[in-house]
């Protein structure tokens, strides 16, 4: 019968020795092919744990290097963008000037136009440039403010009062850089349910209170309130801040009304003093009222307009109308556009005070006029002649104000003969384009044009 092996020692403890050789083999391949000398716990439990921290520490800071190299990428793509758009702003200042030299004919200006018009163009496609989808520089990332309050701080901060200065600035000459200001802050208060000293509402959408020392009529604090009934519900796409409810004057506009009472407090001594009319008068023709009062200016007669610009003015829209027609029948009877008249005016009032009133108006209007009263008299017996009616032929023939059409009648605008453009509602006060650019105040003051503006708290 056959013989079987049912046992061999000696190849066991070969087979035995050639599985160890192996593993060992095989470990010392791991090792060579990976570069490390712990693998696994088997090779070194605690000396493994030690290296999969330091393996996810190393991981986590080449990640680290990765993120920092996408956003220093991402840096450089909005670096120029914002480069290329500083570029094409010293582009347009070249090509500004170059339109005012009188050696250009209107086709060469036309041309330049174009070139403005495309680099424009190309400011638009800064603004809209992207990183893997993600807008850079159109300001979508500033968060909406919470409150409308919020958003009228925002507005101030970055548009309204800035452009509203500039707007007074070029219109009357007046700036809170003056050595001569005697106040150079603001603050500013939002009020719900306002009531005047009879207890009764206020009807005024916004107003700035002035006070000076009667010793010397010099100005030393001035506040800036908004009436939040009746811009609570303000639209937060629209740049010129407008309630759809209440539906009242946007609100920039009345930020440049009541900011030429902070301008003219701050640099007339003795500034309650002036007539109303005048005080009103003035701020109106900063953004003009064509379109809001020619109504009230239509209703006015000779005797009422004359009781509000040389009696005692009634402080309605009346004292605002006829300070608004005396003002631009000075600006047609001075020299120059709207804005050289009106610098002129405020000249002698920025120099002398409320006292200068006369003397003001004899300068602007080249000394056609002795005073305030005689220039209102003048008006008042032009309205007489021509049949004690304000028609739209007598504004136009004897104030320039043209009913109806776009411009406001502001002095800086086309009707005073300022500019060739037609100035409407929501250019008088210019804005960018979007309510996004507006930026919440650093802290709790910001100075803008020379002024310390402190925020509601």
């Amino acid at each position: 019968m056959p013989m079987t092996v049912m046992n061999n020692s000696s190849a066991m403890m070969a087979l035995g020795e050639l599985n160890k050789n192996n593993k060992a083999l095989s470990k010392s391949l791991k090792k060579v092919a990976s570069g490390m000398k712990i693998n696994s716990a088997m090779d070194d439990a605690s000396g493994y744990a030690i290296s999969e921290r330091m393996r996810v520490q190393i991981r986590s800071l080449d990640q680290d290097i990765q993120n920092t190299q996408n956003g220093s990428s991402m840096l450089k793509v909005a670096e120029g963008a914002a480069a290329s758009t500083v570029e094409i702003l010293k582009t347009l200042k070249e090509k500004a000037l170059n339109a005012a030299n009188d050696t250009n004919t209107e086709v060469d200006r036309a041309t330049i136009q174009k070139e403005i018009d495309e680099q424009i163009d190309q400011v638009d496609d800064n603004a809209l440039v992207t990183f893997n989808g993600k807008y850079l520089l159109d300001g979508r990332e500033q968060p909406k403010p919470a409150t409308t309050e919020a958003m009228i701080v925002n507005a101030l901060n970055s548009e309204w009062l800035e452009n509203s200065m500039n707007l007074i600035y070029d219109t009357d000459g007046l700036s809170f850089n003056e050595d001569g200001t005697s106040v150079k802050d603001i603050t500013v208060f939002f009020d719900h349910d306002p009531k005047d000293k009879d207890g009764k509402p206020m009807n005024a959408l916004a107003w700035v209170t002035s006070t000076w020392k009667n010793s010397t009529g010099k100005t030393y604090k001035l506040e800036l309130h908004v009436n939040m009934d009746y811009y609570q519900n303000l639209d937060e796409e629209n740049v010129n801040g407008y309630d759809s409810v209440q539906r009242q004057t946007n609100l920039d506009r009345v930020i440049a009304h009541e900011m030429t009472h902070a301008l003219m407090s701050a640099n007339i001594t003795k500034f309650g003093s002036l007539p109303q009319a005048v005080i009103e008068g003035s701020a109106e023709i900063t953004h003009g009222i064509d379109d809001q009062r020619a109504g009230t200016m239509k209703g006015l007669t000779p005797g009422t307009l004359e009781s509000e610009l040389t009696g005692t003015a009634s402080g309605t829209q009346k004292t605002y109308a006829a300070g608004y027609m005396a003002l631009r029948y000075m600006i047609k009877n001075g020299t120059g556009t709207g804005t050289d008249v009106m610098k002129r005016f405020m000249k002698i009032l920025d120099r002398q005070g409320a006292s200068g009133l006369d003397g003001a108006v004899s300068f602007a209007t080249n000394g056609r006029f002795k005073s305030w009263n005689s220039m209102s008299e003048s008006l008042v017996n032009d309205l007489t002649k021509a049949g004690g009616a304000v028609t739209e032929d007598f504004l136009e023939k004897y104030c320039d104000i043209v009913l109806p059409n776009k411009d406001t009648g502001a002095a800086s605008g086309h009707d005073a003969g300022t500019t060739n453009m037609e100035l409407d509602d929501d250019e008088i006060v210019p804005e960018g384009g979007s309510t996004r650019y507006w930026i919440s105040p650093y802290s709790d003051t910001t100075i803008i044009n020379g002024l310390t503006v402190h925020w509601p708290k």
